[in-house]
């Protein structure tokens, strides 16, 4: 990918001129960091568990990583797994990675052993960064078809503060099986692997836009996991694009905070809660486990002023007693994404944030893994409750008739297919699923086709309505499940609902809903009650639900997405 000239839009428009990027960042993920790191060396990069790290030393410890990968014959090119939660050592390793023109497989922690297997054997990676206590997921595999790679075994107390690491051991020590290193089955501590590099030279190379930089697997609850190739010129895009959505002017020596909460093996975590923060100088507090309550607290006790998230963190702010009664004038920008986020929701936190004395507003994003998770998002000169928003600079969008690449009309359900710049170089080693997501339509340019059914008004706003997989066919119609779990939310006894397809030999499918009552709600009985006389007043006939079950906290997965895979299996 040559450097791309741009285009001014209507984001730009609302920027100063000298504040505009011409073009994009022509290199790697890591010159694109050293860049940054040059400007801002004393700057706090990372934040864990009140150890810092600042960019100066952030730079130091890739290059002390990358040192190592190249003793053990890493070039460019090669595969590097990484299965590990938020922690320094995954920053530095992902980072050495990129350095050296390989490639990082993102794997989450939380994948099956044989998900995890299947992983590692397909990208043939060379070397697997792992927790210790993940560890046991991959312990004693035989693995097929690939010479065994290498195991790199690291542990949380190894990023402590030193004060903290007695403490740390003697706590886990009772619930793990100390692992020792391995000559024969190839495995070593990372305090062992980090000196293998003290006489080892890496030359200071530019990388290549075009080169892939991550692999992240997606559509685990809507498929089968698919690899995503993102490049280096993709996840430094969408660092451009962030610094045009976010509202105000913004320099390297701000030094302002945010959190990475969304795990680095998903695309929003890695690409805009990692180093898209890490471009703007930001300080991150990386948080190594899906905990919205830590997550919160640390909100108002560092006045993270980025605040990123799915409606489920949202959800559980609102609902915590410090919100009622905290300043938020902090706040200067938040951010909704990764799943539905329900209207009332964000009616609600916009009440907080205008009382606690926040300048913004909560804005609703939209994306995927196969676009570096968002590619539209709610602008701050026009923030639409209900809407996703309009497309990301540089970022082209359309509404297709699905199954084709014919445009509808506007304010018309369809496939949304997105064509620009974050958009995924394809599939690893798939090329028939690449051929089904990007397809080359009649004005010669390649589109992403989403699987998302959005309909677009005619100022360009979207609104998401479900995954196309999630559609259901029922007596010969289609039924959206969205529109029904819509329409059960706006009970004001309801705080969240989820409807799925039920299999029937008649109908085709029935549907279910699953309910979460608030907190002093009527009856059971009476709520089922008044449900169903809502469905029957605002939906056809073929939207009924035929089963209504309530529910005290719905199935969630390590995104924090309701998890309505499980729902089907319980019904």
């Amino acid at each position: 990918m040559e450097t791309m000239k741009r285009e001014k839009n209507i984001w730009t428009y609302h920027m100063k001129e000298e504040e505009w990027a011409s073009e994009f960042f022509d290199g790697s993920m890591y010159d694109k960091l050293i860049s940054v790191a040059k400007q801002v060396p004393n700057q706090t990069a990372l934040v864990f568990e009140g150890k810092k790290t600042s960019y100066k030393q952030l730079i130091f410890m890739i290059e002390k990583t990358a040192k190592c990968l190249k003793s053990m014959g890493i070039q460019r090119g090669d595969v590097v797994s990484i299965i590990s939660p938020n922690m320094p050592q995954a920053v530095f390793m992902f980072y050495a990675v990129n350095k050296l023109g390989a490639v990082a497989n993102m794997i989450n922690p939380l994948l099956s052993r044989p998900e995890i297997k299947d992983s590692v054997e397909k990208t043939k990676s060379k070397i697997i960064m792992i927790l210790d206590q993940i560890y046991p997921k991959i312990a004693g595999l035989a693995w097929d078809n690939i010479e065994y790679p290498t195991i790199v075994i690291t542990k949380v107390s190894d990023a402590l503060p030193g004060f903290k690491r007695p403490v740390y051991n003697m706590m886990i020590r009772k619930k793990m099986i100390p692992i020792k290193n391995d000559v024969q089955t190839k495995k070593m501590q990372w305090n062992d692997f980090i000196e293998l590099g003290n006489n080892i030279e890496v030359p200071d190379e530019k990388g290549f836009t075009n080169d892939t930089a991550a692999i992240l697997f997606s559509g685990g609850t809507s498929g089968n996991p698919k690899g995503v190739m993102l490049t280096n010129g993709n996840f430094n895009s969408l660092h451009t694009q962030l610094y045009e959505v976010t509202g105000f002017s913004y320099t390297l020596d701000m030094a302002e905070q945010t959190m990475a909460l969304i795990p680095i093996f998903h695309g929003f975590g890695l690409g805009v809660a990692l180093h898209g923060m890490l471009c703007f100088g930001m300080k991150i507090y990386l948080l190594p486990t899906f905990d919205f309550e830590k997550s919160i607290n640390l909100v108002f006790k560092r006045k993270i002023e980025f605040v990123y998230g799915v409606p489920a963190l949202f959800e559980a702010m609102s609902r915590n007693p410090l919100i009622e009664k905290s300043d938020l004038s902090f706040i200067k920008m938040i951010v909704s994404g990764g799943d539905r986020l329900p209207v009332e929701l964000q009616h609600r936190m916009n009440a907080y944030l205008t009382k606690g004395g926040s300048s913004t507003l909560m804005r609703e994003a939209y994306g995927q893994t196969e676009c570096i998770c968002v590619c539209a998002m709610n602008p701050f000169f026009d923030i639409r409750i209900g809407s996703v928003g309009i497309a990301y600079p540089d970022m082209h969008i359309k509404i297709v008739k699905p199954g084709t690449t014919d445009e509808v009309e506007r304010n018309t359900d369809g496939e949304l297919c997105v064509n620009g710049p974050t958009v995924m170089k394809g599939y690893f080693d798939n090329p028939e699923e690449t051929a089904r997501a990007l397809k080359i339509h009649p004005d010669g340019k390649i589109w992403l086709h989403t699987g998302d059914i959005l309909s677009m008004d005619e100022d360009g706003f979207l609104y998401y309505k479900q995954r196309l997989s999630r559609m259901i066919i029922s007596s010969g119609y289609n039924v959206y499940l969205n529109r029904i779990e819509e329409t059960v939310c706006s009970c004001p006894f309801v705080r969240n609902a989820c409807a799925v397809g039920i299999d029937d030999k008649i109908v085709g499918k029935r549907i279910s809903v699953f309910v979460e009552l608030k907190d002093g709600h009527p009856t059971e009985a009476e709520c089922e009650t008044k449900i169903k006389t809502v469905c029957k007043e605002k939906l056809a006939s073929y939207y009924q639900p035929s089963r209504i079950s309530f529910i005290n906290a719905f199935p969630r997965t390590g995104m924090g997405k309701i998890d309505y895979k499980k729902l089907e299996e319980e019904v």
